[in-house]
């Protein structure tokens, strides 16, 4: 290895490459990093297995750490994106995934062992097996870091002989997008402000090599080493253990907010959830007792209302028919009952539907949760049947009238898919059929599983829009320019704009432990500071308030709500609704702010949601209203839940206070506290 690379790593050498002392260097990154404390590293895990970010100190480096095959001359890799049969589990080592990795026609299994941390670095095993005789360039161990972050940085090396190779990370990719390659039991990468770093430590000595994949029009910059080389055997295991270090800094400044009331106020209607399974849960009636909702979504089930046809004519309502399915005890009953509740309680509902009868779908009868059904193109006028006499029934029997209707993420297939010609036939179909028994039921536009799938909201007539209430997107897979295309939509169409699922990973129910995570906590809360920035919705539902993306665990019957339930205690019970958004400004990054009161000019009252994701901090509010004399701090934090602090006095339109690490304070007028 050493005579097949070693003009090359001249060549490298002589370009950006320095080799230095580890004393020289580690004197020089203690310059680099100040306010630097070890806190223990913690690794965000995907279902997979794959390592997705690391955390400390209340920052966030995303990366991915992956496992790769690697076909010969590199003309395929294939990594843990593509695991199959996947499991999790935890033991006395740590947290262990595990499951099979196909590569062409051939099989390896794999396990990632996360390990505690030691001395701030988190240990983790990796193992590959072939299940067969495979021909390989290799098995690699891959990470990947955002080039924006890292570009004007740097990546070293560290040999055990106590020298450095380092070399700088360009500004923009040109040439050769090979940067390094050398030999050595420790690489580091260190971000472009030389503020923060990501270390692996290998237990023995190894090639290391980083490049510029942005050669790839991949904007990352990727560190690889080989696990393996060549082809493997069948029943060979390749196993690998190292360490993972982020090093970043407590940064504990001041933070400002200030709001300013007469830049981009918008109406709010409210915050809310999904009620949408599980509906007899003592989760759910928990979040239902201690969650103020002014917005419920939940599931129409029309495959309950309407298993077998009525009738042969979607013109004639057979009551009898569909009556007999609203059974005591029955999930359609719950669902019904609850509706009302809702409603008697002064929410407001949006209705979808997931699952339509299975005699209105194409093909072979399939088991209820298959994804991506299609209806039958005759079929419209029976589900506009179905669903108009669903209304009317609950609107009648149950004086429910719910204000929006939708098919759930129809763009995905969960679980009826409609391709935009059928959603458009939908939106008409539906909205025709429901002013036509003089509902007051509106329909949704979109309700998509993604912000990026605006299509299904965009180039609809007023053959559409004129049944339309409003529009609504998920938010899954999606960033802020998604938000912000939303919104520039909802502007121009004059309509309401719903965020009808909030969340940060739509497959969290199929790995629980992120939930209990702090990180996960500060995630959503971040999630839900973003929205409310970017796209400026009238009403945000959380998914979901049952129990598999549990705010609360229950233990023989009681329920307990832990630190994302008193979050989302606060954004629910704290803020006016309606109400009116203000706009805010944050001088740290690591501090954002969300405003409401009720109303636009001289409110009588306000709150100030504030999110610090970092090291504990004084923060300074300014521009409160004059009409607001008193606020009062409610806490929250990993071990304090929805704390009431002594009241503090506003004065010249400012106050201060502190803002706990890893929390979020609502500074909030007292009118707001009597909502509990």
């Amino acid at each position: 290895m050493q005579n097949k690379t070693a003009n090359r790593q001249a060549s490298l050498r002589s370009k950006s490459v320095t080799t230095l002392p580890v004393r020289l260097v580690s004197l020089i990154l203690g310059s680099l990093l100040p306010g630097a404390l070890l806190a223990a590293t913690e690794l965000e895990v995907e279902q997979s297995g794959r390592i997705k970010a690391a955390r400390a100190n209340g920052l966030r480096m995303p990366c991915r750490i992956d496992l790769r095959v690697v076909a010969p001359g590199w003309r395929k890799k294939t990594g843990l994106e593509s695991a199959v049969q996947t499991r999790y589990h935890r033991s006395d080592q740590g947290r262990q995934w595990e499951g099979r990795l196909p590569f062409d026609d051939k099989m390896f299994t794999y396990t990632v062992l996360v390990g505690e941390a030691v001395d701030d670095a988190v240990p983790v095993t990796v193992s590959v097996t072939a299940q067969d005789r495979v021909d390989l360039e290799g098995v690699y161990l891959f990470v990947e870091v955002p080039a924006h972050r890292f570009q004007g940085g740097s990546g070293r090396v560290e040999d055990p002989d106590n020298v450095v190779h380092a070399v700088t990370l360009p500004l923009r990719q040109s040439g050769e997008p090979r940067l390094m390659e050398e030999s050595g039991s420790r690489a580091v990468l260190t971000d472009v402000g030389g503020r923060e770093e990501l270390r692996l430590n290998f237990r023995e000595n190894r090639w290391i090599y980083l490049q510029d994949d942005r050669r790839w029009s991949s904007a990352t910059f990727a560190l690889y080493t080989p696990l393996h080389e060549g082809g493997t055997t069948a029943g060979q295991t390749v196993t690998s253990t190292f360490d993972i270090e982020f090093v970043a800094p407590e940064d504990g400044q001041p933070a400002v907010i200030t709001i300013e009331p007469g830049q981009a106020q918008f109406p709010f209607e409210g915050f809310g959830g999904n009620y949408c399974f599980e509906l007899d849960s003592a989760v759910t009636a928990f979040n239902r007792q201690t969650l103020r909702s002014a917005w419920v979504r939940m599931e129409m089930s029309l495959y309950m209302w309407e298993p077998e046809n009525d009738n042969k004519d979607a013109g004639t309502i057979n009551w009898i028919a569909f009556e007999k399915n609203d059974i005591a005890e029955s999930p359609l009953r719950r669902e019904l009952t609850l509706m009302r509740d809702f409603e008697q309680d002064g929410a407001r509902l949006c209705l979808s539907i997931w699952h339509l009868p299975a005699w209105m779908y194409g093909g072979p009868r399939k088991p209820l949760w298959t994804l991506k059904r299609r209806l039958k193109p005759d079929m419209w006028d029976e589900v506009a049947e179905s669903l108009g006499a669903f209304l009317l029934y609950a609107k009648h029997k149950y004086d429910v009238e719910p204000e929006l209707i939708s098919f759930n993420e129809p763009d995905l297939g969960v679980y009826t898919y409609l391709d935009l010609t059928e959603h458009r036939e939908a939106l008409i179909r539906l909205g025709s059929h429901l002013r036509d028994l003089k509902l007051s039921t509106k329909i949704l536009i979109g309700d998509t599983g993604s912000a990026r799938t605006i299509e299904y909201a965009e180039g609809h007539d007023d053959s559409v829009l004129a049944h339309a209430g409003a529009l609504a997107f998920h938010t899954w897979k999606s960033d802020m320019d998604d938000y912000a295309k939303w919104r520039a939509l909802a502007t121009r169409l004059k309509l309401p704009l719903y965020v009808t699922e909030a969340g940060v990973d739509a497959g969290a129910h199929r790995t629980p432990w992120k939930l209990d995570a702090p990180h996960y906590a500060l995630d959503e809360l971040r999630l839900y500071q973003e929205l409310l920035r970017v796209a400026r919705p009238q009403g945000v539902m959380y998914w979901q308030f049952a129990p598999d993306y549990r705010l609360a665990v229950a233990h023989h019957g009681v329920a307990r709500g832990g630190t994302r339930h008193a979050f989302m205690k606060h954004f629910c019970n704290l803020t006016p609704s309606p109400g009116i958004g203000y706009w805010s400004e944050s001088s740290s990054e690591h501090v954002q702010a969300s405003v409401f009161a009720d109303g636009a000019t001289n409110p009588t009252g306000i709150v100030v949601h504030v999110a610090n994701y970092g090291a504990k901090r004084p923060v300074t509010v300014s521009g409160i209203p004059s009409s607001i004399r008193r606020l009062i701090p409610v806490v929250s934090t990993s071990r304090k839940r929805f704390s009431t602090q002594t009241p503090l006095t506003v004065v010249n339109g400012r106050v201060s206070t502190e803002l706990p690490a890893e929390s979020m304070v609502s500074l909030t007028s007292p009118a707001f506290l009597t909502t509990d």
